[in-house]
């Protein structure tokens, strides 16, 4: 019975997996069709995906699990999710027939499935965690001090446009300072350097608002995301992705403890970390 038990939970992760990596890729294929394309699932602010019981974050392909998860329950002001048992450990309970969403947990048996639940699902409100609460409105001067140092300047004038082309920019730097290849010559790079720019851009309280890719590009994606081991693909590149991210936020929050801008208020170097894990 253990034996059969884990493979059926295998195999229920892995089709979660692979629904997500559609979701993914059914995003880059609405590029040309929407108004603004943003890439993949915004996580921003307050909405950003955290366990707020067990003081932990979500990241990897769990961030655009739950990031869509707000759509499936029709909206969350709140990134706070756990488990039923946690929200109970905690004196929290549950209102009846809420719907939760399935995220990825890895194990000694390998991945799992767990359900989990929003915090506006509680029978009763529950504080806001205040590490996740959105940082100050940052103007044209504060994005360019964010990303100082890398030599790029951009004539955006519209702030999310502004810190999602620098945001591309400094993945780059740090993808080739790290030897990964770059992202034009490989669709799985390009991947992570988009789903890398977008983390990385939320972390900073914005939307991503990116260049639209070339058709040929969002082929390849789909081609990657949809094919036989999609799931497979769609859990390595958000987790490289992540880590990417992480290398980027962490310059720039060593920048701001470094010299911090005496003409604005200085954004709090502690935002980014728990979005990224």
């Amino acid at each position: 019975m253990g034996t059969s038990s884990a493979v059926y939970e295998t195999e229920r992760a892995e089709s979660v997996a692979a629904h997500i990596a559609a979701a993914l890729a059914a995003s880059a294929e609405r590029s040309h069709a929407d108004e603004r394309w943003s890439g993949c699932w915004d996580a921003i602010g307050p909405a950003q995906p955290h366990d707020p019981v067990n003081n932990t974050v979500w990241s990897g392909i769990n961030r655009y699990a739950l990031a869509a998860g707000r759509t499936a329950i029709g909206g969350a002001p709140t990134g706070a999710w756990a488990t039923e048992e946690s929200w109970q450990g905690a004196g929290r309970a549950l209102r009846a027939g809420e719907p939760g969403i399935v995220t990825l947990h890895a194990g000694l048996g390998g991945l799992r499935a767990v359900t989990v639940y929003n915090a506006c699902q509680l029978a009763e409100p529950a504080a806001p965690d205040e590490r996740f609460a959105a940082p100050p409105p940052l103007e044209a001067a504060d994005i360019d001090r964010l990303f100082a140092g890398g030599g790029v300047a951009s004539t955006e004038e519209d702030p999310e446009r502004r810190a999602s082309q620098l945001a591309e920019v400094a993945v780059a730097q740090t993808g080739a300072a790290l030897g990964r290849p770059a992202g034009w010559q490989d669709a799985r790079e390009s991947l992570v350097g988009v789903l890398a720019s977008q983390v990385a851009v939320n972390a900073l309280g914005f939307a991503y608002w990116p260049d639209r890719p070339a058709p040929d590009v969002v082929e390849e994606w789909s081609e990657l995301l949809r094919g036989p081991d999609g799931g497979g693909a769609a859990l390595a590149a958000t987790a490289d992705a992540a880590r990417l991210a992480a290398s980027v936020v962490e310059q720039i929050a060593a920048h701001q403890l470094e010299a911090p801008h005496q003409g604005a208020a200085a954004l709090d170097a502690g935002y980014p970390h728990p979005f990224i894990d």
